[in-house]
């Protein structure tokens, strides 16, 4: 038996559980030597700390979907945007995939980092917000259960999936994983924060400067029609005028030219 998630549910997940607020909680829901909300039936607040646990992660995934975001938003601003439309046009809205931009010296040492996809990204996000690495975080508190994650075989799906499988320990029953599913909150669906963008490209507009004007394409095509539609007219009727001319002169010698026996006129 095993229990299949995405790598971002069960990262967001062992932060929630690992968090100050439901370790209190723990604390003082199931210790008999607290306060009075002990006395409370158990299932109660199993069922309490449940909508808690989904609470919890429901809230930092929208922390980590919003700090994408500015990511995003900050990654676009440190481009020229010459380098900004070109990458979005070859490569798309997914700023991930861009070319870095070698046009402007303004790249801040200390509070920028570029990354090679979003998961890595939210691998360092959430590793910053638990001040040590999350994927131990992880092994900690599934071990907690009595679980682990696998190492990665052929049997399992590669990484580039993002799913991640749990089970029990070798000397763990199935309850264990039970257990660890319905008290991490994973027996509910969560929002993917690091899915690439499926909308339509966003398309730059260059800066409004006297240099960049070649760049609005629909005046200039139309200048270049207009020029050349006015220089080829008289052009074609000249050069329609000298070859009709040439075609009546040559007429007129090839006909005077011939033996009088051959004329019929």
């Amino acid at each position: 038996m095993s229990l299949a998630t995405t790598e971002s549910t069960l990262m967001h997940s062992a932060l929630a559980v690992s968090s100050p607020a439901l370790r209190q909680f723990d604390i003082i829901a199931f210790n008999q030597s607290t306060n009075s909300l002990s006395s409370l039936p158990h299932e109660i607040l199993l069922h309490i700390r449940l909508f808690l646990v989904s609470a919890l992660i429901d809230y930092s995934i929208s922390i980590s979907a919003t700090s994408l975001e500015e990511y995003e938003t900050l990654t676009r601003e440190f481009m020229c945007s010459h380098c900004a439309f070109y990458n979005e046009y070859i490569y798309g809205p997914d700023i991930f995939l861009w070319h870095p931009c070698g046009c402007l010296s303004r790249w801040p040492e200390n509070t920028y980092q570029s990354f090679r996809n979003r998961h890595e990204w939210l691998e360092s996000h959430l590793s910053h917000k638990s001040s040590q690495n999350i994927w131990e975080v992880v092994r900690e508190v599934v071990g907690e259960f009595g679980c682990e994650v696998p190492p990665r075989l052929g049997l399992y799906p590669p990484r580039s999936t993002r799913k991640v499988i749990l089970v029990p320990k070798h000397n763990q029953s199935f309850t264990s994983l039970n257990r660890l599913k319905r008290d991490m909150g994973l027996s509910w669906e969560y929002d993917e924060p690091c899915q690439p963008p499926r909308t339509a490209p966003h398309r730059f507009k260059f800066e409004t400067q006297q240099a960049t004007v070649v760049y609005s394409e629909p005046q200039v095509e139309w200048v270049v029609i207009t020029a050349f539609d006015t220089l080829v007219a008289p052009v074609t009727a000249t050069i329609s005028f000298i070859t009709s001319s040439l075609t009546l002169l040559l007429t007129v010698i090839c006909y005077y030219s011939r033996p009088a026996a051959l004329r019929l006129f």
